[in-house]
């Protein structure tokens, strides 16, 4: 049995800004779509967790993401992924915030 990917998984694979997901030659696709590459936050929920959104565990993890990001940067993930994130730092800071939502939100 294959172990479910979480936020993290897809982030660290590849990380984005101003999207949800993006494809290879950097155009916006579905989070949940075979070409995408790269992930923001909630792009990444949702390719882990499936749609129809919210569902539970995508409600679970991104209320525990949320609680993370604003005790570390006092924003929301949407302004911290696009705005408070830097291009250089981002991806493996994206990782780290989603690794630790994961883990106190019982995922990990």
């Amino acid at each position: 049995m294959t172990e479910q990917k979480l936020p993290s998984d897809y982030l660290e694979q590849g990380w984005c800004q101003d999207a949800s997901a993006r494809n290879i030659d950097g155009f916006e696709v579905d989070p949940m779509s075979p070409d995408a590459v790269c992930w923001c936050h909630h792009g990444a929920a949702v390719a882990a967790f499936g749609k129809p959104i919210p569902n539970n565990l995508y409600s679970k993890y991104y209320t525990t993401l949320s609680d993370v990001l604003r005790a570390r940067t006092g924003e929301l993930p949407t302004i911290v992924n696009d705005q408070i994130y830097s291009p250089d730092t981002g991806q493996s800071l994206a990782v780290s915030d989603a690794r630790e939502a994961e883990l106190r939100a019982g995922l990990r």
